[in-house]
């Protein structure tokens, strides 16, 4: 056929221009390559040659024709559009239509075409006005004129399109976005009559044009669609790959597809691996994930083959697998890791949004890439500043903070951008932004736009958890937290034990009280059922670290502690063994069977336990008397704390100690010191509360060491200075000597108690408290007892005191006289319960006018003296000098007032 037609040819070369072209539009009817054969190069050598004879009609077939091969245009189109004035409407939409098939977009020549056809309009056929606004759609040129004249004259008989037609119009409006309005809800009523009509590739065109139409086109769409979707299952297995990707895309766009159509799909292409490209795999696989659907077989088959043809895969390919693994949480490892390694070597291929995507991706997986993110990235976001949008700056940076990534470059570029635009960002984004900074910890980024922004808005609880969390992180977020601690109160029952828990922790972690809220939210979590073990953890600790005593919160926490303790349940890590632990202890709050299975629990995760675990588990026991049930689990903990001395700081080794030596485990706590003093001694002294803790602990099972003796040496010299009268201006880090050091200060200042009057003490302090208490400012008591009268007249007495029990409470309410020593006034501030004996003790003395007195004065203190109750017994000293001062104290810790706990 091919020899018959180039005879054929050459016969009317000599030919009119009008048989010419009908030659050439027939050799192109039969798709025959003009350019493959003598005859054919000589056929469109004579066109060139007297291409200025040809009519307009005859210029419009020729180009048509050459639509299928690769021959060039460029004189012909411009012969043509020197004519177009001439041209019939068949004409325009023939060469618009060869112009697309070729992907030539001369501006000039669609320009003229556009021009003519609005005038010709009502002239053209249905069939010639989709290939015109297909041409346009195809080549993208935006032209509002042409497409509102199409769509008027579609409208007045869009029953004449029929199903080919009807699905190229609208895949046109809807590629040049301007699918809207009346023409919509025609085609759609139109497309509803006849759906069942329509071809593979009509149905495909078809839903993708509504689904990619924007809101208007998918309101309309979701009738049609149920046909649509009815009629695509029974010939999926006859579709094309690239029309079962379209379906797919366009349901799961429009959030229409149900698992099983989609499941269809998707099999039906897989059944077709040989065709389905690196495009074709992302898509199908952004359809699940935009239905949040996951078919694991499916998957895997699509994942297979989309790694085969992975160097074939575009930026917008690869964001799009990733995107979707990450959207079902589909971590297949090695389809995965190949992703993020061809990502990488793409790396400047990506655009913005691409960028944007996978980094959130990324860091979902938990893939960190890190190099993806360089000075080149950089460089290539700061050419796009002020463009980027709150979107991409929202995944960019969760992106960034889920993968740990900590540039300091790219988050100072991310925070000055999103402080550009922080108005435009949804709450949601807002709090993924946040959420970011404070995970790379780049707090220091965020201005006070940040802050006033989240102040103006109205939170859903979910992003209010994430905010309160966030801000916690941040130097200046305390101001924040307390302005969204009301709306935490006002929406509190709305919230999920994770929020609650996350909020508490925030709150706490800056020292933020709301008494209220925080109420709220233990009466919250009290009605919600189960609690993930973190959030228990996490409530504990807040609650206790806040000072926050709420006994039915804490049942309630004990039994969940315990369920969770006798499930045996994996989740329960030896980080929240030592929290929940340490939680209890710091409110005093003993549940007998939560704390002996939590200890029991410890036992089998020794080796988990890192040394700041160690320390609060041995301090909880102390503090809660739990010596039945740790006898035989301090043994284990005193050895793991012995293999941790090297990783442990000043805090955990004197815990540690405190720990044992409260729990009366002389032997382990001689082991331990053998262990850890050497080291101890080689750390920094800053830390005056752990040094007096651990030398006290030495000191109870050994000869103390020397250089923890020296330690105290300075606070000794000051307490001597004082007695002496002298100026006290030497500056200590020690707050409390505890009980082997401060009976050597009293010792050295000549200071004792008879053990008759401490009897005495001891009784009226237990009667007045009742029952032991975690020694606290509020909780520790004192006992003054005094005889003081003029010097030399003892039978008149000046002021006296039978005994009497003073607290914390009393040292900010008692009015003292008008010259208050330093020391004692120093006391008073701090609410100390013996500044208060002596201030009551002072003020007698200054009622009573006398110029010296004698005497004796008794106080006792329920617990450990702090230096400044030393520094006070100095003043009284220098006060009374005449006076004989008796002071006695018991540590809280051991006892109750010389009495078991």
């Amino acid at each position: 056929m091919g020899g018959e037609q180039a005879a054929w040819a050459a016969v009317v070369l000599d030919g009119s221009p009008r048989d010419l072209a009908k030659v050439q539009w027939a050799m192109g009817r039969l798709h025959a390559s003009t350019s493959a054969s003598t005859s054919g190069e000589g056929l469109l050598a004579a066109i060139g040659r007297r291409r200025a004879e040809f009519e307009p009609q005859s210029l419009s077939n020729i180009l048509w024709s050459l639509a299928f091969s690769d021959h060039p245009l460029d004189q012909l189109l411009a012969e043509f559009t020197r004519e177009i004035h001439r041209c019939d409407p068949q004409a325009l939409s023939n060469v618009a239509w060869a112009c697309a098939r070729r992907l030539l977009c001369c501006a000039p020549v669609m320009e003229a075409i556009s021009r003519c056809a609005v005038l010709k309009t009502p002239q053209f056929d249905v069939q010639g006005l989709a290939n015109l606004v297909w041409s346009f759609a195809t080549l993208k040129r935006e032209d509002g004129p042409l497409f509102a004249a199409v769509a008027g004259q579609a409208l007045g008989a869009v029953w004449r399109w029929g199903p080919r037609h009807l699905a190229n119009l609208a895949w046109a409006f809807a590629k040049a976005a301007e699918f809207r309005g009346p023409l919509l809800a025609a085609v759609a009523a139109e497309a509803l009559k006849t759906v069942e009509h329509f071809g593979c590739q009509g149905l495909a065109n078809l839903a993708w044009s509504f689904a990619a139409g924007g809101e208007a086109a998918a309101a309309a769409a979701a009738p049609l669609f149920a046909r649509l979707a009815a009629a695509a299952l029974g010939r999926a297995k006859a579709m094309q790959v690239q029309n079962l990707v379209n379906l797919a895309w366009a349901f799961a766009k429009l959030l229409l597809a149900k698992e099983g159509f989609l499941d269809s799909l998707a099999a039906a292409a897989v059944s077709k691996r040989g065709e389905l490209t690196a495009q074709h795999c992302s898509s199908l696989c952004w359809a699940f994930g935009a239905v949040s659907h996951v078919n694991h077989g499916l998957m895997t088959q699509m994942a297979a083959r989309a790694v085969c043809c992975i160097s074939e895969s575009n930026p917008q390919d690869l964001s799009n697998l990733l995107w979707s693994c990450a959207r079902l949480a589909w971590n297949s490892a090695s389809f995965c890791e190949a992703l993020a390694e061809e990502a990488e070597r793409k790396a400047q291929e990506f655009p913005v949004q691409n960028l944007a995507i996978t980094s959130w991706a990324l860091g979902v997986l938990r893939l960190s890439r890190p190099q993806l993110f360089g000075e080149e990235t950089l460089q290539r976001l700061r050419e796009e500043r002020g463009r980027l949008g709150a979107q991409n700056l929202a995944s960019l940076a969760q992106g960034l903070g889920k993968q740990l990534v900590r540039d300091e470059g790219i988050f100072s570029f991310l925070a000055t951008e999103a402080a550009e635009c922080v108005d435009a960002f949804s709450n949601q984004e807002l709090a993924m932004v946040l959420w970011a900074f404070a995970k790379a910890e780049s707090a220091g980024e965020v201005g006070d736009s940040f802050a006033a922004s989240v102040r103006r808005r109205e939170l859903m609880p979910q992003d209010l958890a994430v905010l309160c969390w966030c801000f916690a992180h941040f130097a200046e977020g305390s101001p924040v937290l307390d302005a969204l601690s009301w709306q935490v109160l006002g929406c509190c029952g709305e919230f999920q034990a994770q929020d609650l828990a996350n909020i508490s922790w925030a709150f706490a972690t800056r020292g933020r009280e709301n008494a209220v809220m925080m109420a709220a939210i233990a009466a919250r979590v009290r009605k919600l059922g189960d609690l993930q073990v973190q959030d228990l953890s996490n409530l504990c600790w807040a609650f206790a670290k806040l000072g926050l005593v709420d006994e039915d919160l804490f049942d309630f926490l004990a039994r969940h502690v315990c369920d969770v303790c006798e499930s045996q349940a994996a989740d329960l890590l030896p980080q929240n063994v030592s929290i929940i632990s340490w939680s209890f202890a710091r409110l005093a709050l003993l549940n007998q069977k939560m704390m002996e299975l939590l200890a029991e629990r410890s036992q089998r995760m020794l080796g988990g336990l890192d040394g700041q675990g160690v320390a609060n588990l041995l301090w909880s026991w102390a503090v809660l008397a739990l010596r039945p049930a740790s006898g035989e689990g301090c043994v284990g903990l005193a050895r793991r704390a012995g293999e941790l001395v090297p990783e442990m700081g000043a805090q955990e080794m004197s815990n540690v100690a405190w720990g044992l030596q409260i729990l009366q485990q002389a032997e382990l706590l001689q082991c331990f010191l053998r262990q850890a003093a050497g080291p101890f001694l080689r750390l920094d002294r800053s830390d005056g509360a752990a040094w007096a803790k651990f030398a006290n602990a030495a000191a109870a099972v050994a000869d103390e060491a020397e250089e923890l003796k020296d330690f105290f040496e300075p606070v000794l010299r000051r307490l001597r200075r004082l007695a002496d009268g002298r100026d006290d201006t030497e500056e200590t880090q020690v707050s409390r000597l505890g009980w082997r050091y401060s009976l050597e200060a009293l010792a050295s200042l000549g200071i004792g108690a008879e053990e008759e009057w401490r009897r005495e003490a001891r009784l009226a302090c237990r009667l007045a408290q009742s029952q032991w208490q975690v020694p606290t400012r509020a909780s520790v008591l004192a006992y003054g007892k005094w005889r003081l009268f003029p010097c030399g007249r003892t039978s008149e007495r000046c002021c006296q005191q039978l005994g009497h029990v003073f607290s914390s409470e009393l040292a900010s309410t008692c009015v003292g006289p008008a010259d208050v020593p330093p020391a004692v006034a120093e006391a008073a501030r701090g609410g100390q319960a013996e500044a208060a004996a002596v201030l009551s003790l002072l003020a007698e003395l200054e009622a009573c006018e006398a110029a010296e007195v004698e005497g004796e004065v008794k106080l006792y203190l329920c617990h450990t003296p702090s230096v400044a109750c030393l520094r006070l017994l100095c003043e009284l000293q220098q006060t009374l000098p005449r006076c004989a001062l008796s002071f006695a104290f018991d540590d809280a810790w051991s006892g109750f007032c010389g009495a078991p706990r």
